[in-house]
Formats: structure tokens, sequence, C-alpha cells
């Protein structure tokens, strides 16, 4: 097993950023593919919010400041992201460092050198924990710009806004799935109950604001049927 130095992943070319993921080293992996994810929705936001403000009929005029701070809030969040990224792939590839060592170390029977990486590689899952949840909390903050922003925004965009607010919820949702399984692989403790109960908390406004991503779906849905006794096909409930 190869250990990797410290790579800036997000200035990697966009196919060999793929390829990383898919190379089977677990760096980058899914914290940072949810980051990822979240950032595609920040810059599809920055889109829209963008297209809005340079627009001059009256109901843009109306928002072009709600949209400029909006612009400034999303800013805001895709700094945070990135450096959850980055922080997310390089504390998997220190654990995988230490897991090397602890691996060589059982082979040479050096059990004071194996209790020694253990204590490492453990101290550093606790943080490989806390990162996935930091980015679906970022990612939570900024989800409301969303759905204001497919309300309000330029509205032959609103694929753009309804791509976003998909790409920030499964940020959110493959957040709670790493966070979640490691809290399941470790013993229950004052650190585990608190990031469960956070878990918890961020999972329902998930739900809450899933279920309102698909109402607009089905908005557009309806919004080009035009027989008025058409039986909808698509339904949610």
């Amino acid at each position: 097993m190869s250990i990797q130095t410290k790579i800036d992943y997000l200035k990697l070319p966009t196919y060999e950023l793929l390829e990383k993921f898919g190379e089977g080293s677990h760096v980058p992996g899914s914290g940072s593919a949810a980051a990822f994810s979240g950032l595609l929705g920040v810059e599809l936001m920055k889109t829209v919010c963008k297209l809005t403000i340079s627009r001059t009929e009256d109901k843009y005029v109306k928002v072009r400041r709600e949209f400029e701070i909006i612009l400034e809030q999303v800013e805001k969040a895709k700094i945070e992201l990135i450096e959850l990224f980055q922080e997310d792939a390089e504390c998997f590839n220190q654990v995988s460092q230490y897991r090397f060592k602890r691996d060589a170390a059982k082979k040479n029977k050096d059990d004071k050198e194996v209790s020694k990486f253990k204590k490492i590689e453990n101290d550093l899952m606790k943080e490989a924990t806390e990162i996935p949840l930091k980015i679906a909390r970022t990612c939570l903050s900024i989800t409301d710009y969303g759905f204001i922003i497919f309300d309000k925004g330029f509205q032959s965009a609103r694929g753009d806004s309804g791509v976003a607010i998909s790409n920030l919820l499964s940020a959110i949702s493959g957040s709670l799935f790493v966070t979640l399984l490691n809290i399941k692989t470790r013993r229950t403790s004052q650190w585990t109950e608190k990031l469960r109960e956070e878990a918890e908390k961020i999972g329902q406004s998930y739900n809450t604001k899933q279920k309102l991503a698909l109402s607009k779906v089905l908005d557009l849905y309806k919004e080009g049927i035009t027989i008025e006794d058409y039986q909808f096909k698509l339904n949610f409930d």
C-alpha cells in the first residue's frame, strides 16, 4: 500500500478528480464527495443570482438587493465547503497512513507501536466523523436560499435552481450517511450522543426540505399541462 502525499484535489482537472474518487483508495472519499455535491449546488445558485441581478424587468429589479445579499452568503458557504472538502480528504489520508503503520507493527509483533497507532487512528476518526456533519450543516444553512432563488430568480433558469437544490440536499443526506456510519462503529459516549442528536435534527430538516423540493418539481409539471381535466400522473404524495 502506498501512502499519498498532500494533494489539492479541487485543483485537479475534472476528469482526473472523478478518477480519483473511483480509485478504491477512499481518498478523496464520501465526505469530500458530499462537499463536492454542495459546491456544485453553490455554483449553480451563483449563476441564477447573477442572471437575476442582471435583468431589467420590474420583478427582478425588486429582488436585486435580496439576491446580492444571497450571493454574498453563498460565497461564504463556498469557502467553507472548499475547506471541508480538503479537510476530509487529508484526514482520511492520515487515517490510511496510520492504519498502514498499525498493520506493519502487527506484522512485526510490536504491541506498543500497534497501541500507539491505534490511538492516533481513533483520534483522527473522531475528526473524520465531525467533518461530514459540518458539511451537512453548511449546506443546510443555504438550502432555503435555493428555494428563494427558485421562486424569485430568473424563471428560465429554474432548471439550474432545481439542480442546485437537489445537490445541496444530496450533500446533506450523503453527509448523514457518513456521520451515522462512523458513529455506529464507535462506543457510545457523550460525544457520539451529541453528534447523533445533531444528525437527527439535520435529518428532520432535510426531510422537510426534500418534500418542498418535490413540490417544486410538481409545480413545474403542472405548469406544462394545458388541459384542465387532465389526470395528473406525477404524484409525490
